[in-house]
């Protein structure tokens, strides 16, 4: 089969949590079927190859990262430093004057139509949309609904957000309408049973990567927490800060994020740092000896942070945050026996109590369970196995 996955940023040109379990599918179906992602680009141009993957680019010159190019501009030197710097000025005055005269929606608006030129010139037998960002979803239009009849997937790894279906001009009734089938999240799903009624709905799980872990190794001298993610107004971070802030005395907690400038004068005891990428965010998640997992408010309760998956997979141990006692990431971790639930509605004494607690316990330690048995709906090729059944016997059918 001829698939085709239209994602923002495919990794790692970006690294986001769409484009990389997009790539991580997407690698995994290559091995039997032809598989082509679009996407949008800061730096290429050409189509190219990734393993066995096309690569089908946009670039994108109004929306450059900011901060992958920091990280990016820290390795480069001499002349290319500055060509590097003029182009990232460039992007931010192209992007200020989009934004000025076309709104948020000028960020897909190109590649929107590139989309959908791509998909009419190249007939794929499937084409899934893997959406974080919903403007993807300009680019479906009723001549790609004629093409596409029963052909279009919806992968959605964020829950549906009124706002953000207002930049793709869709709704609720217009997506179930536009795609043969959609891929959710479970925790979406499980919020809202309605969508669990319909036949066209399949939860998927985030996948998760298993790492081997050596119990006993050496640590540091003293535990390090660390958290490694962008700083979402969804989540209460500033709360997370004031107690972890207390308990300097005994613990290391290092932030990697996209610092608020308040928040870093306000806790001098914790270590901020700019986000990480690659090799380095590899080696850091290694150093680690706790994670720190912040969840997210009431009501943005209908998805996982993909970070929770990600610390799953190292096998170590795991303190979230949390405001509502009825979360599903609470749910998901209630399999994981190293995990450490904090409510952020108790006293900050009472928490630190909880937390010293926890990490004299479990020190050192990996998960003793069989991870991959017991989140085996996680395990990649389950995933893309589900995926392949469903395209091919939608193929089947409409042939």
């Amino acid at each position: 089969m001829k698939i085709a996955f239209i994602v923002e940023y495919y990794y790692p040109i970006r690294h986001d949590a769409t484009g990389k379990i997009c790539k991580e599918i997407c690698d995994f179906l290559s091995n039997n079927d032809e598989i082509t992602a679009v996407s949008m680009s800061d730096y290429k141009t050409r189509p190219y190859k990734d393993g066995n993957v096309n690569i089908i680019c946009f670039q994108n010159l109004s929306n450059i990262f900011m901060p992958q190019f920091l990280f990016l501009e820290k390795n480069t030197y001499g002349l290319a430093k500055i060509q590097f710097f003029v182009r990232f000025l460039f992007s931010k005055i192209i992007n200020c004057a989009m934004t000025f005269v076309f709104g948020s929606k000028s960020k897909t608006m190109g590649f929107s139509k590139f989309v959908r030129r791509t998909i009419i010139e190249n007939k794929f037998d499937a084409v899934v949309f893997c959406c974080g960002n919903y403007g993807l979803l300009q680019a479906i239009n009723s001549k790609i609904n004629k093409i596409y009849k029963n052909e279009l997937f919806l992968y959605s790894l964020d829950p549906f957000d009124e706002e953000k279906l207002k930049l793709g001009n869709t709704d609720l009734k217009k997506i179930t309408k536009d795609f043969c089938f959609l891929f959710l999240p479970p925790a979406f799903v499980f919020n809202h049973p309605e969508f669990g009624s319909l036949n066209n709905v399949i939860p998927v799980d985030f996948p998760i990567i298993f790492n081997s872990g050596k119990e006993n190794e050496k640590k540091h001298e003293k535990p390090l927490l660390s958290y490694f993610g962008a700083f979402y107004n969804v989540r209460d971070n500033d709360k997370v800060c004031s107690v972890l802030n207390n308990l300097h005395q005994y613990v290391d907690v290092i932030f990697y994020t996209d610092t608020i400038p308040l928040l870093k004068k306000r806790y001098p005891n914790i270590l901020f740092k700019d986000f990480i990428f690659g090799e380095a965010l590899q080696k850091a998640e290694e150093e680690a000896d706790f994670f720190i997992n912040i969840d997210n408010n009431v009501k943005f309760k209908d998805y996982v942070p993909s970070k929770t998956f990600e610390y799953l997979g190292w096998g170590k141990p795991i303190i979230t945050f949390f405001t509502n006692p009825g979360s599903y990431t609470l749910k998901e971790l209630s399999k994981y026996d190293l995990s450490l639930n904090v409510s952020l509605n108790e006293k900050n004494e009472t928490n630190d109590i909880k937390i010293l607690r926890f990490i004299g316990e479990n020190m050192a330690k990996y998960s003793h369970l069989d991870l991959p048995l017991i989140y085996e709906k996680n395990q990649l090729h389950n995933i893309c196995f589900l995926f392949d059944n469903v395209f091919k016997k939608q193929n089947k059918d409409s042939k």
